[in-house]
């Protein structure tokens, strides 16, 4: 396959989606994670992995990219979204690292080549909204966030620094705070929380 057949296929994956919900419903912007990916989403036609920069545990994705950007934001920025997984052959949620060249850079999938072919298309997410978002409960995808109904969803791209930073601080105060006080929550040092499993969980 070529980089424009990887992109296609990436492309009609999310339209697929798209058209299935194609408005957004009473109290969203985007009608689905595709509406918002291909309405703002960045498309990116390579990946491979940054030379010195330390890779993380597979399917920690999100956790690790934002990692990379919390230790070195002047260098990078948080994307979001999905990829084309060359192993797979199929698209996953996925988040990566870009460069100030716009180039992507993989923390998570070991790559082979210098630079592979294939596609990726996501979100750049800032570090005041990752911030934001990190300090809520639930998981560390902003995307996949369905524990809150997915914020993400409900605030314009455009409106994210300001709209959805105030909803997340919102969210931690009125319910991620209060799970922390009923004992299924515990605050971490860093201001994340995690959940509390009972003994019959475990």
């Amino acid at each position: 396959m070529t980089t424009t057949d990887y992109q296609e296929f990436l492309r009609d994956f999310l339209t697929a989606i798209h058209d299935r919900h194609p408005a957004p419903t009473r109290g969203y912007a985007y009608g689905s994670q595709a509406d918002l990916l291909l309405q703002h989403g960045k498309w990116f036609a390579s990946i491979g992995n940054y030379p010195g920069l330390p890779m993380g545990e597979m399917q920690f994705c999100f956790y690790n990219a934002r990692k990379i950007v919390v230790a070195r934001p002047q260098r990078f920025t948080y994307y979001e979204g999905y990829a084309l997984s060359r192993t797979t052959g199929l698209p996953h949620p996925h988040a990566w690292v870009a460069d100030h060249n716009g180039l992507a850079w993989d923390v998570t999938w070991p790559i082979e080549e210098i630079r592979q072919n294939t596609a990726l298309v996501g979100i750049r997410v800032s570090k005041p909204v990752l911030d934001a978002h990190w300090r809520t409960c639930g998981g560390a995808s902003l995307l996949q966030d369905y524990y809150h109904d997915h914020p993400c969803l409900q605030v314009k791209y455009r409106d994210w620094n300001s709209l959805l930073i105030s909803r997340l601080e919102r969210l931690r105060q009125t319910h991620c705070l209060l799970e922390v006080a009923a004992g299924r929550m515990a605050l971490l040092p860093d201001g994340s929380m995690t959940t509390v499993f009972t003994r019959d969980e475990l």
